[in-house]
């Protein structure tokens, strides 16, 4: 979106031409104050000037735009004028343009010099020329905006403002030029006159036009079944896709479900090993207890006791330690085991179910072939039905079901035609009714449109409340108010407040400057006094800062110390930093590089694809305008058959130009053979007679069919014999030959080349794809880790701050040490502040002076500019009571053309009534006779269809049951199910083998407890008591686990997962038995589409080959006829369409503005009205601004006031800039509280101001508000949006200067 930067102005009006002034526009607000006459307009005239080519009003002659040359002294002044601003491309532009007045004896001399156009792009500069460029057209362009929009709305002049309250015809043309109606009409026009002209040729060809409409109505009934079929086609592939959903969900529940149950199946494995291992231990600790001496001491004393026993234990305790750790083993092993079994066990349940699945597949497959030849009367099948039944079943039940769809699509093409011919004659008589019923309704609303015109006419000159008389008051208001202005002008211009003004401003100039020094002597007097207190306070901020240093290091030194330097330090910190963000932006950028390498790469390859794409599009269109000259020249629809086609009617040709007695004789002589063969069995030729032979493949019928179809081509040849109709035939089957050649290449060469070079590209687009995938993962990598060192920053620039801090305090306290040293002061401090207070007085009594002129130079200001303001709201008052007498005339003589109008009308609409009536008997006859030939065939069709669709159905269901079974066998499902059985037979061996080894080292760990006991009788009571309490540990310890485990519910929940596995997959088979019926629906319909798309392309898609060079041309003609009056009426109601809601947008954000911005009770909200002048033909609108008082619209002008005109004004620039200004969100207000009172004032700005909030976030929104009423600056807090403004004044030379000052002076 377009922006404007800066702007300079040199030599125009009262800027000088020596140096030029600046000014530059910032967002969202840039505010230009200056007093009256300072120049603060000719900043807007300026950017009209440069945008649009336009001086202001009155300036395009006598040179009253350029610097007066008379002013500088000089014959000749050049102006220029230089915007600098940003296209809607983002593209640096700069503007310039240049005039030159010239001074001579009697005459000034105004000339245009050469303006430029610069273009910054990409570090470039690009100059256009004005004399090689329109720079009023361009500059528009680029900022994205008309030029009437600049000129009427953005830029508007001070002198223009009110022109939404000028006279009708002055504010039509605005609007027109705004909506840039007049390209449009002529547009429209121009559309109508070639329209007229390709009609008067269509007239010659109404007959053939006919036809064509046929064909058009044929295509439209094949496309509207296609599309009913592809839609229902749709609906029920995305009904697979749900069931497919389903499918794929309740697999996935089933198999969650079955590895549910394994895992419990692997925790009931442990609560049985813990179960054993808990009985073994009981029955350890129950044997213990029959033979146990129980001892009073501890485990302490008892093992104390038992280590001088250690030397005879020790190897017995080793060869236990060692059982045990294999006891372990074994018992590991066999956990693994188990758990491993129950994933088999889960997977064999999969495998018999898919099993079963196959046995009722093979079940539902006889029970569906007898069912189908049941239904369809096919015998032979209603017993037992082997493999090779099935194939002769699905051969049988196919070919009648492709016997019935070709009897269907005969009884389509019967009744089509036959309702076809019945509807034309429909459709003729119901055109000529409708035609004349547009007739009626066209009378009916003119009458009705002139009607409203003659009241809104009526009602406006009702309106019109302006005589002679008053408009001769005007002119005495108008006169007598100049007359006050001049004697006021004078009156100022006597009291010379300006120079008064200026020496008061010198005078309290020299005061400040005074009073500057001796406050700087003040300060140096007390400074002395105030350095100890600054050094203790520098001293507490010195401890601050460094603490504040050192809490930092501790909190981010690791972090920084792992992530840019191990040995940081504070004085290199800052360098390190920026070093180590340095490498990491550069690996970035280096990544970047690579992957970008690679997408170019892959986007060469994606333009090869597209041209490949292309280039067979291209030879598919040629080939099907190969084949179908093929076909014209056949008259087939395969073109394989076009060299036996061509032969047969070169014979053909031959055949008919030999003489007509040798087919005769043909014809006799055949007919006796055939009369032998059928009443004596035998070749009349050699005797023999005829025998069925299959080794020869001969047999009687076939030899009988034989002769008879040489008699019948004998025959057809002999009625047949035109030579020079066959001829004609042959030739242009010759010149066909060609094509068929380039058919072939194209088929069989072309095209496949192509689609192989396709499939290259798509291989290499693939691996690029991937490589690009890769390199995007590293470029992301390498930006986390850049972001990281990023993420530092802040606490790096906080300890660099802090440590800076801390050395510059150190420094101060330093110097603030070293100066109390110093001496002290060459005057005191009572009398520095009594001259202080002696400049005060002077300066605050120099201050009042000058207020006292500024107010009264402002007071007679105000009053010059109230009288101006008086001056130009008489006038125009003048101006709008003489437009109303005008119109008021005008207003009687439309009355009577429309009642004139109306009256032709009525007339008109009473013979249509009659011709209408005459045509309704033809109407209802034509009718009832098409819709009993509709419903005769529909019976006939719907009785076909009905056949065939069971067919089809049957043929689907075995086909898609016939796929399952082979799947089954081909992925291997039962060797799979015998797999997994033998592989539960071997694991179910190996835990036998491995309980088997438990038991057995049981026992020899018992057995050496046994030993160990018999070591003496104190020893092994002893060990006896020492065991038995580590047993009782034990057996407590087992306890625990299996009272854990068991709280698992683990076999519950193993029983309940293979009940819900059982149950999804019981879900699984309902859902794969919907899924086949719908596939084999969705097949039927497919090929019900395919034979209507086959139909199609035969019979409409290529029609217009069909027809001969006469009838190509009615068609084109035809088509360009339709088109040129789409194009006209579909521009007409797009520009129809564009205006109202055009007007409807603008009229709304009018109406929101001026209830925002109107702080009065009698005008409730304000629009623009815009009536269309004619009923047909070129739309044209007249605009009108209304005021709406207690829901009643009256006209603004000549009823509303100077303010009111001023508010409404700026209201409705407002709305158009935000409608049309979508590129270009500017706008230029000068003055906007021109005759408004203090509370419109302020509601003006608080408007302004919302709408500076709201679009402040647009980035080139900008509001330029030109004023000299600070307070209305104030209402629009104004420094909540900007910095600063620019006040436009005057220096020593009496030229204008521009000068940038802050918001706080006037906010």
């Amino acid at each position: 979106m377009s922006k404007i930067d800066k702007l300079q102005i040199l030599g125009v009006r009262s800027f000088g031409n020596k140096v030029g002034e600046t000014i530059q526009f910032g967002t969202p607000l840039t505010l230009i104050v200056g007093w009256n006459g300072s120049g603060k307009t000719t900043i807007i005239e300026c950017l009209k000037y440069v945008t649009t080519g336009e001086l202001p009003p009155n300036s395009k002659t006598g040179g009253a735009f350029i610097h007066d040359p008379k002013l500088c002294g000089e014959k000749e002044v050049l102006a220029q004028v230089m915007l600098a601003f940003r296209s809607t491309s983002g593209v640096r532009m700069v503007a310039t343009r240049k005039l030159q007045l010239t001074v001579k004896k009697t005459t000034r001399s105004q000339k245009t010099l050469e303006g430029s156009l610069l273009m910054i792009r990409d570090g470039e500069r690009h100059s256009i020329s004005a004399r090689v460029a329109d720079m009023d057209a361009f500059i528009p362009q680029y900022l994205g905006v008309s030029k009437a929009i600049l000129e009427n709305v953005i830029f508007c002049h001070q002198d223009d403002s009110l022109w939404p309250m000028s006279e009708p015809s002055v504010l039509k043309k605005k609007f027109d030029e705004i909506f840039e109606a007049l390209k449009y009409t002529k547009a429209i026009e121009n559309i109508k006159l070639l329209r007229r002209k390709q009609n008067e040729e269509l007239a010659k060809y109404r007959i053939i036009e006919q036809h064509a409409k046929e064909d058009k109505e044929k295509r439209d009934r094949a496309e509207k079944r296609s599309t009913e079929l592809y839609d229902q086609i749709e609906a029920m592939r995305t009904e697979v896709g749900n069931i497919n959903a389903k499918l794929t969900e309740a697999q996935e529940k089933a198999k969650e479900a079955y590895g549910h149950a394994a895992r419990y199946e692997q925790i009931v494995a442990q609560l049985n090993g813990k179960r054993i291992a808990l009985r073994v231990n009981r029955e350890s600790v129950t044997e213990l207890e029959l033979n146990l001496k129980q001892m009073a001491e501890s485990d302490d004393d008892l093992q104390s006791m038992l280590d001088q026993y250690e030397d005879r234990i020790t190897l017995y305790g080793q060869q236990s330690e060692q059982l045990r750790q294999q006891y372990s083993d074994f018992k590991h092993e066999l956990e693994e085991n188990r758990a491993a079994l129950g994933l088999k066990q889960s997977e064999i349940g999969k495998h018999e179910e898919q099993k079963a699945q196959h046995n009722r597949r093979l079940q539902q497959r006889e029970s569906l072939i007898k069912e189908a030849a049941k239904r369809h009367g096919i015998r032979g099948f209603d017993y037992d039905i082997t493999d090779k039944q099935v194939a002769n079943f699905l051969e049988t039940i196919g070919k009648m079901s492709r016997d019935r769809n070709r009897a269907l699509d005969k009884a389509r093409q019967d009744t089509q035609e036959e309702h076809r011919s019945a509807l034309n004659v429909v459709n003729q008589l119901n055109e000529s009714k409708s035609a004349l019923n547009q007739r009626k309704e066209t009378s009916r609303s003119q009458i009705q449109t002139n009607d409203r015109r003659i009241s809104d006419i009526q009602k406006s000159m009702n309106e019109i409340h302006v005589d002679e008389g008053g408009e001769a008051i005007l002119r005495d208001k108008k006169k007598e108010t100049e007359q006050r202005l001049m004697s006021a002008n004078s009156e100022a211009d006597s009291e010379r407040f300006d120079d008064h003004i200026r020496e008061a401003d010198t005078a309290l100039r020299m005061l400040d400057e005074k009073k500057e020094a001796l406050e700087a002597e003040l300060v140096d007097a007390t400074r002395f006094a105030r350095d100890s207190a600054q050094i203790e306070y520098a001293q507490d901020e010195l401890k601050g800062a460094e603490h504040s240093l050192e809490t930092m290091k501790g909190v981010h030194g690791p972090r920084i110390s792992q992530l840019v330097d191990t040995e940081w330090e504070l004085a290199t910190l800052e360098n390190s930093f920026q070093r180590v963000l340095a490498e990491k932006g550069s690996k970035v950028k280096e990544g970047e590089s690579h992957r970008d390498i690679t997408q170019a790469k892959l986007d060469g390859i994606n333009f090869k694809l597209a041209n490949n794409e292309s280039e067979q599009k291209k030879k598919r269109s040629e080939l099907q305008k190969y084949e179908q000259t093929i076909r014209d020249a056949i008259g087939q629809g395969d073109i394989l058959d076009f060299e036996e086609t061509l032969q047969d009617l070169e014979e053909r040709y031959e055949m008919a130009s030999s003489d007509q007695a040798k087919f005769q004789a043909q014809i006799e002589y055949m007919q006796a053979c055939l009369q032998v063969a059928e009443e004596h069995n035998q070749c009349r030729l050699c005797r023999r007679s005829l025998k069925d032979n299959k080794a020869e493949h001969f047999t009687r019928a076939g030899f009988i069919s034989s002769i008879e179809k040489i008699i019948e081509k004998a025959s057809n040849n002999a009625q047949n014999d035109d030579a020079d109709e066959l001829l004609a035939e042959v030739e242009h089957a010759r010149k066909a030959k060609p094509s068929y050649e380039l058919a072939m290449r194209v088929r069989d060469t072309e095209l496949p080349a192509l689609q192989l070079e396709s499939a290259q590209l798509t291989s290499e687009r693939e691996l690029v794809n991937k490589q690009l995938e890769e390199q995007d993962s590293l470029v992301y990598d390498l930006q986390n880790a850049k972001h990281e060192v990023e993420s530092l920053s802040k606490n790096v620039q906080s300890i660099i701050s802090y440590h800076n801090q801390a050395r510059e305090l150190e420094s101060k306290i330093k110097d603030l040490t070293a100066i109390q040293k110093a001496a002290g002061l060459s005057r005191g401090i009572d009398v520095i502040q009594e001259d202080l207070k002696k400049i005060g007085d002077e300066g605050r009594h120099a201050k009042a002076s000058l207020t006292r002129l500024s107010a009264d130079r402002d007071k007679f200001r105000n009053l010059v500019t109230t009288l101006e303001l008086r001056i130009r709201d008489i006038t125009a008052e003048l101006n709008n009571a003489q437009t109303k007498l005008k119109e008021k005339r005008g207003l009687v003589d439309r009355i009577e053309e429309l009642k004139t109008h109306n009256s032709e009308q009525r007339g008109a609409i009473q013979g249509i009534d009659k011709d209408i009536q005459s045509l309704l008997p033809q109407i209802e006859q034509a009718q009832a006779k098409c819709d009993d030939i509709n419903r005769r065939g529909n019976e006939r069709i719907q009785r076909l269809q009905d056949e065939s669709s069971a067919l089809a159905d049957s043929v689907r269901q075995l086909t898609f049951v016939e796929q399952e079974i082979s799947a089954y066998i081909d992925r291997g499902g039962p060797q799979r199910l015998a797999k997994t059985h033998r592989d539960i037979e071997n694991l179910q061996g190996e835990i036998h083998r491995l309980d088997e080894k438990l038991i057995q080292a049981t026992r020899q760990v018992k057995k050496i407890e046994d030993i160990m006991r018999d070591v003496e009788n104190t020893k092994r009571a002893i060990g006896d008591n020492l065991r038995y309490r580590k047993a009782k540990r034990t057996l407590e310890t087992l306890q625990v686990e299996i009272e854990e485990l068991e709280s698992h519910n683990a076999e519950q929940d193993k029983d309940r997962y293979e009940r819900e596995a059982y149950q999804w997959q019981n879900d699984i088979n309902k859902l794969s038995t919907e899924q086949a019926r719908l596939y084999a629906t969705l097949t039927t319909k497919d090929d019900q589409l395919k034979d209507l798309l086959e139909e199609w392309k035969a019979n409409y898609a290529d029609a217009a080959y069909k027809y001969r060079e006469a009838h190509i041309k009615v068609e084109t003609t035809k088509a360009a006829v339709e088109d040129l009056g789409r194009y006209g009426g579909a521009l007409d109601k797009a520009i129809m369409k564009y205006h109202t809601l055009k007007m409807e947008e603008i009229n709304r954000i009018i109406e929101e503005l001026w209830k925002n911005a109107y702080q009065g009770t009698d005008v409730d909200k304000i629009r623009i009205r815009s009536d269309n002048e004619t009923a047909k033909g070129n739309r044209s609108y007249n605009y009108r601004v209304v005021m709406v008082k207690q829901e009643t619209e009256m006209d603004m002008r000549g009823r509303c006031s100077a303010g009111q005109k001023v508010l409404a004004s700026i209201v409705i620039r407002l709305a158009l800039a935000e409608c049309f200004g979508t590129n270009c969100g500017l706008i230029a207000l000068d003055e906007p509280t021109t005759n408004l009172d203090q509370q419109n004032i302020k509601g003006l700005a608080e408007s302004l101001s919302e709408i500076i909030k709201i679009r402040r976030k647009q980035a080139n929104f900008q509001l330029i508000v030109i004023t000299h009423d600070e307070q209305f600056l104030r209402d629009m807090n104004c420094a909540d949006y900007t910095e600063h403004y620019w006040r436009v004044g005057r220096n020593h030379e009496q030229q204008s200067e521009i000068r940038r000052q802050n918001i706080s002076e006037v906010a």
